[in-house]
């Protein structure tokens, strides 16, 4: 009996979690997924990347350009 609950259970699961992001989209609805901030790549990105770049090491510039010393010291 617990196998068959477990089962089931798991079969609900599965089955809410496979088809509750599947969902259609009416036309006017389509200009917000084409909206320039919602694309994964762009400046913004790009500045990020870079920032984090620079923060993981101090001594080095995130270009690979020698910056100043770890330390704060130039």
């Amino acid at each position: 009996m617990k196998r068959f609950l477990y089962s089931i259970i798991l079969l609900l699961f599965f089955h809410f979690f496979l088809w509750s992001c599947s969902t259609t989209l009416k036309p006017y609805e389509r200009q917000y997924i084409n909206d320039p901030e919602m694309s994964m790549s762009g400046t913004s990105d790009i500045k990020f990347q870079h920032y984090v770049h620079t923060i993981r090491e101090g001594a080095l510039v995130a270009e690979g350009n020698k910056g100043s010393g770890g330390c704060g010291c130039n």
